[in-house]
């Protein structure tokens, strides 16, 4: 917004002109970020729920370590893992003949791997305040697993599960290291457009989009906290 800045606390001018030429100019770092979050969102909700319930509902050998392996994904660096996509998927797939690499879903794919430990947690802490007895008296009227889950544990956990995914979209948007590395042209999302406009001298421009960026984030929170309340501290308890 500010268009003169000298040594004092605020700028001295305001403007709008930096936010209409990212947003008229350039919308595809808005619109793929906001795409590419959305899809990871979803992917975390379908991966992150049947993991959630096999920690929490299950005793299956390996359990507990699938659950370290679920939280050590947020200690691995996001460029270890561009570097990694690159590696292990830069090759023609087999039914496809094309790389996956080479395609734009490669982005909402390694987003979802990279903030999937958030919605496990949201549905698992929900999970556990699940009694069991609910479940099985769904069972003892014959309600199959598929629909207990349904009709009785969907209703009462879906407040956790969307907090996850709130949180799995949220820092989605604001993935940098892993993007950078598996952009193409035409893929760039906020954070590489932030990147881009700086390193071309557009520093204004980069800073409207980290605007836009902290907006968004904070408008994502407002919401996490609507549904969530007081229960959100138990997603990593």
């Amino acid at each position: 917004v500010g268009k003169g800045w000298s040594l004092t606390p605020f700028p001295v001018q305001y403007t709008w002109q930096y936010y209409e030429r990212v947003i008229v100019e350039t919308p595809k770092y808005i619109l793929n970020s906001f795409l590419y979050s959305t899809l990871a969102g979803l992917g975390c909700v379908v991966v992150g729920v049947p993991i959630a319930w096999i920690l929490a509902r299950t005793r299956l050998p390996g359990r507990d370590t699938l659950d370290g392996l679920n939280t050590l994904i947020l200690a691995l660096p996001g460029t270890a893992i561009g570097i990694a996509y690159i590696r292990a998927f830069h090759f023609p797939l087999p039914w496809l003949d094309l790389k996956l690499t080479s395609l734009w879903i490669v982005l909402p794919l390694v987003l979802c791997i990279r903030r999937l430990p958030y919605t496990v947690r949201g549905a698992y802490a929900s999970l556990l305040l699940v009694h069991r007895s609910m479940e099985e008296a769904a069972a003892s009227v014959g309600a199959t697993g598929l629909r207990s889950f349904r009709d009785v544990t969907l209703p009462l956990i879906w407040r956790g599960v969307l907090v996850g995914s709130l949180f799995s979209f949220m820092t989605s948007l604001q993935e940098a290291s892993a993007v950078l590395f598996l952009s193409l042209g035409g893929w760039e999302t906020i954070p590489v457009g932030i990147f881009s406009f700086y390193i071309a001298g557009s520093a204004n421009e980069a800073a409207a989009l980290g605007v836009i960026l902290i907006i968004v984030a904070a408008l994502s929170l407002v919401v996490i906290n609507r549904v969530a309340g007081a229960r959100m501290g138990g997603m990593f308890g």
